[in-house]
């Protein structure tokens, strides 16, 4: 298994915190490997990613980014919660080469089951799976097909050789800056590319933030603190997760 995320240093805490939750839930962390898309983060930084994955383990790659492509996007300035570490998971089919398929996780996420359920997923006949997005007007504002729903690009099965053969990353970098009218960005470009072409996963892994304020499930898988209230600035019904796991002590094993 192979689980990539996208963080810089002001989120180094929140990217453990994910990263705990997803390792102690697993049922066999022998054979993951994790890779972290950052700009700067310094060693220090690393090796406190890298104490906790071996913990278990589990390996851990680092890949400084550098694309002057990404670099000439530009952020919603209404959405000042989102860095441009965002856009870094449309270079993964091309930052991992020889790999077939990854998680993509965001930080402000947090693990509350088993990630082989999704990794064993086939999805050899979809681009990525995702769960549908909080937003149900997006894509009619898009002018997307409503056969299809808009989903959430913060956490996403990704057929990498899949996107390297349709030349998804190219697709989404021109639509990325050649546009200005993508409210969400990249997940924006995601869906216009893709809509008809992803395995839609069932609610509770990805349950987000403004789904759950409607609907309540019993026993979600992944909690996502969409908008700008996040477990570290403000109070949700789901801060007790995330401090359980920002406080809870693991050691390597010997």
């Amino acid at each position: 298994m192979i689980i990539v995320s996208a963080a810089n240093s002001l989120y180094l805490t929140h990217l453990h915190v994910m990263l705990k939750s997803l390792l102690v839930n697993l049922s066999n962390t022998q054979t993951v490997r994790v890779v972290i898309l950052h700009t700067d983060f310094t060693s220090g930084d690393k090796n406190k990613l890298k104490y906790l994955v071996e913990c278990f383990n589990s390996c851990i790659d680092f890949i400084k980014m550098e694309d002057d492509e990404i670099d000439h996007i530009k952020l919603n300035d209404h959405l000042d919660y989102i860095s441009k570490e965002t856009f870094y998971r449309i270079e993964i089919p091309n930052l991992l080469p020889d790999a077939g398929k990854v998680i993509y996780i965001d930080c402000d996420i947090i693990i509350l089951d088993d990630l082989w359920k999704i990794w064993n997923i086939d999805i050899d006949e979809f681009y990525l799976a995702a769960v549908a997005d909080f937003d149900k007007k997006r894509s009619i504002e898009l002018n997307i097909s409503t056969c299809s729903n808009y989903f959430n690009a913060g956490f996403l099965l990704m057929n990498l050789n899949k996107w390297r053969e349709g030349h998804i990353t190219e697709g989404l970098k021109e639509l990325l800056l050649s546009r200005n009218d993508l409210k969400y960005m990249d997940q924006d470009a995601l869906n216009l590319l893709l809509h008809n072409h992803y395995y839609e996963l069932d609610i509770r892994w990805n349950y987000q933030t403004y789904i759950w304020r409607e609907t309540s499930i019993p026993h979600p898988a992944v909690l996502h603190f969409t908008g700008p209230d996040k477990p570290w600035n403000a109070e949700t019904p789901y801060n007790h997760f995330y401090n359980h796991y920002l406080t809870l002590q693991v050691d390597k094993i010997e």
